[in-house]
């Protein structure tokens, strides 16, 4: 997968601020943070970080804000592990779509955040 046109850094961030209420509803970080770490996005100590948060809303709210500090690369990996693992979510963030432009392999998506 490759990134064209990036944006700024805050255009990831935003975008999961808006989507918080969803993302704390439907995602599971325990299921994309592992892929994630092995993708290089997160550290072993920001997943131990995650991972010992007191319940699942917490886990989730912290690794929101981490990823959104991460810039749009993070956000474009966790997007490619989303149409894996949770597609509805995925197709969320692509219908709000308005200007980054993102190349998937097969795919293309414009994106504006």
């Amino acid at each position: 997968m490759v990134l064209h046109n990036m944006a700024a850094k805050g255009g990831a961030s935003r975008l999961l601020s808006k989507y918080r209420p969803t993302i704390l509803r439907e995602l599971d970080v325990s299921v994309v943070l592992p892929q994630l770490v092995d993708r290089g996005v997160f550290s072993f100590h920001e997943e131990r970080e995650i991972l010992y948060s007191r319940d699942q809303q917490q886990r989730t709210e912290v690794f929101i804000e981490l990823l959104g500090q991460k810039g749009l690369n993070a956000f474009h990996e966790f997007c490619s592990v989303l149409e894996h693992n949770y597609p509805r979510l995925l197709t969320s963030f692509l219908l709000d779509s308005q200007g980054i432009c993102i190349y998937f392999i097969d795919t293309f998506v414009l994106w504006n955040l």
